[in-house]
């Protein structure tokens, strides 16, 4: 018997590696008031029905069309089975035994009387030591020459493999294969093969679909190669958390999940292996299903064709994916309160809030604090999510041009994009949660800057500003985070060169509308708004 890790279902959804078949059987007869069996179109009658050859002609049309994508596909989409190793305490807390079913206790009875059921040989129940995982997926070749050849699959179907068995088409198996580069935080990966008379599929342009196109699912259900299954999108740009639900995200968390939603059956077994649209180009790679019973809901996730193909061509090129940087801790706009919107004078929910800038990061001193990101290279972003996941997928080097908010008029914004660093390129931003109002002022004592105190706090030696020197226990300053030693650069948006006109400024605020001060700090630039009532 084979144990599939890709065949788990976590929480509500699923990634599809092979798992336990489960068969349900529905549908016959609606009887009417009178016992007889009942019709959409009406009771059958003695006259010869006339068939309609306009829309049989349709019909035919549009299967001559699915099979046409079929012929031109198929030859593309592959089997693979994978096998990992793994430590395994079956037997105790948390291993093996207490995962399974009662249903599997009942079918692997305890005959030996050791308290524990006894399983097939493979499952090295109550042991220590290596156990083997035997895995079920599918993916595509995407490009072919001198001999070998390379498939897109899923980082969950081939990361990790010591062993890779890939099936093709044709019924030939290749077991000359190994795992080039994988990228958890797409879940893709690139297995590549030696082999002759392999065929690629094309890529197709995954920002060109609609809801309701019409679309193709390729793979290798429950182990059934060849099947393909048809439906529409659904739905773009989930992001229902399934990466991360399943622990596939690297350390700093963020998962690239752009999902195309189709009702397409997508089933275990069909992980890595192609979407397609009408004229056979591959729009995505099958990865989950949201579902309650293991199998198609009608609901399944595909990774767009374009965030695939570039995580492709760089674990093609390097091994491993290399992103674009910019370097700066955002919030999404709707996240800001009603009044700090007002302040900035923006009235729109869609956007990204720059919180702060990274000191080495290409975006400082381009970037600002209070910046509202709207729009790449012309393309309108709708958040920060957006924003993360289409720089992301920028090679490093790219010049870009952002669309940003700033003083209440629209201003472009050029940026050479960094290489991520092991952190990540755009940081999620706490958001302040101020607690009681306390009588009194802010709290902050300030000086100018001077080239010492400058050097004390690890600031750039031609700043300008009014210096925090202290900042007094349950102040205002406190409470919003505000710390000895940052640099106060502007007062709502006016720029300030030294303490005293920090202080004009702060005299003419009002908190009760809200006080937005730019600060500089050895990590970078970043805005706090403190507004009490």
């Amino acid at each position: 018997m084979k144990m599939s890790k890709s065949g788990k279902l976590m929480g509500m959804f699923g990634l599809l590696g092979a798992g336990a078949i489960v068969w349900s059987l529905s549908g016959g007869w609606t009887l009417g008031s009178r016992g007889g069996a009942v019709f959409a179109d009406g009771p059958l009658t003695s006259e010869r029905a006339q068939l309609d050859e306009s829309a049989i002609s349709h019909a035919e049309a549009l299967a001559r069309a699915f099979r046409s994508v079929s012929q031109v596909v198929e030859p593309s989409v592959v089997k693979i089975d994978a096998v990992r190793a793994r430590e395994a305490n079956a037997g105790g807390p948390g291993g093996l035994g207490d995962q399974l079913p009662d249903m599997l206790r009942r079918m692997f009875p305890d005959r030996d009387g050791d308290g524990e059921p006894d399983l097939p040989e493979g499952f090295n129940f109550g042991q220590q030591g290596p156990m083997r995982e035997f895995g079920e997926g599918s993916g595509v070749i995407m490009e072919v020459g001198d001999g070998k050849a390379w498939i897109l699959t899923n980082n969950h179907v081939a990361g990790g493999a010591e062993e890779l068995m890939v099936t093709l088409a044709d019924g030939r198996t290749i077991t000359e294969a190994r795992v080039i580069g994988t990228d958890p935080n797409t879940d893709l990966a690139v297995i590549e093969v030696v082999g002759q008379g392999l065929i690629s599929a094309r890529w197709g342009n995954s920002d060109a679909l609609l809801k309701g196109d019409i679309v193709l699912a390729f793979g290798s259900p429950f182990g059934y190669e060849g099947t393909i299954t048809q439906g529409i999108v659904s739905a773009l740009d989930r992001s229902p958390g399934i990466i991360n639900a399943n622990g596939t995200r690297d350390q700093r968390g963020f998962a690239y999940e752009y999902f195309i939603q189709t009702d397409a059956a997508i089933n275990p077994g069909n992980s890595g292996g192609p979407l397609v649209n009408l004229r056979g180009e591959v729009v995505g790679i099958n990865t989950a299903i949201a579902t309650r019973t293991g199998t198609s809901a009608g609901v399944g996730f595909s990774i767009p064709a374009n965030q695939a193909r570039f995580v492709y061509d760089s674990l093609r090129e390097n091994g491993t994916v290399v992103r674009g940087y910019l370097g700066v801790q955002i919030r999404d706009v709707r996240e800001l309160s009603n009044d700090e919107r007002q302040n900035l004078g923006f009235a729109s929910m869609r956007g990204t809030y720059v919180q702060q800038t990274v000191a080495t990061g290409p975006a400082h001193r381009k970037l600002l604090p209070d910046d509202i990101i709207t729009a790449i290279d012309g393309v309108a972003t709708r958040d920060s999510r957006d924003l993360r996941t289409r720089i992301a997928t920028i090679k490093p080097g790219t010049t870009v041009k952002l669309t940003v908010w700033r003083d209440r008029k629209s201003v472009d914004v050029e940026i050479t994009l960094g290489k991520q660093p092991g952190t990540a390129m755009a940081q999620a931003a706490p958001t302040a949660q101020p607690q009681a109002s306390v009588p009194g002022a802010l709290g902050m004592d300030l000086t100018d800057a001077t080239r010492a105190d400058l050097e004390k706090y690890g600031l750039d030696a031609e700043a300008k500003g009014a210096m925090v020197v202290g900042v007094r226990e349950n102040s205002r300053a406190a409470r919003f985070g505000i710390a000895e030693g940052e640099l106060i650069t502007a007062v709502n948006g006016a720029p300030v060169a030294n303490a005293e006109e920090a202080a004009a400024q702060l005299s003419k605020a009002d908190v009760r509308s809200g006080i937005r001060l730019r600060l500089l700090n050895r990590e970078g630039q970043r805005s706090v708004f403190i507004v009490e009532r």
